[in-house]
């Protein structure tokens, strides 16, 4: 009798980690060219609705083996209860318009 209970407990615990879809609206969306990293003046491109954009501080880092930093897109996707942070590919970029609905998985 153990035994069917706690298979019935981690059966449900199982299917309660499986990810939902997430739908909302597209507020913010930013582009970052590929670049070297800790170098300025590489091509930012960032568009939103309502939200202000965060200008984060440079810092400096100890020296290291610079490298190639890939394009990223970044989408933020809200509803009426949260916003959340969804990586697309770099070549979609005008793909996604601000204000859109869209939905992830």
């Amino acid at each position: 009798m153990k035994r069917t209970i706690i298979i019935c407990l981690i059966a449900v615990g199982l299917y309660s980690c499986e990810s939902k879809p997430f739908t909302g609206r597209i507020v913010d969306k930013e582009y970052i060219a590929g670049h070297r990293c800790h170098t300025s003046g590489y091509q930012r491109m960032q568009q939103a609705s309502m939200i202000p954009g965060i200008v984060v501080p440079h810092v400096t880092v100890p020296v290291h083996h610079h490298k190639w930093e890939k394009a990223t897109v970044t989408l933020w996707v809200a509803t009426r209860n949260e916003i959340r942070t969804f990586s697309v590919d770099s070549t979609s970029y005008s793909k996604w318009v601000v204000g859109s609905k869209v939905t992830f998985k």
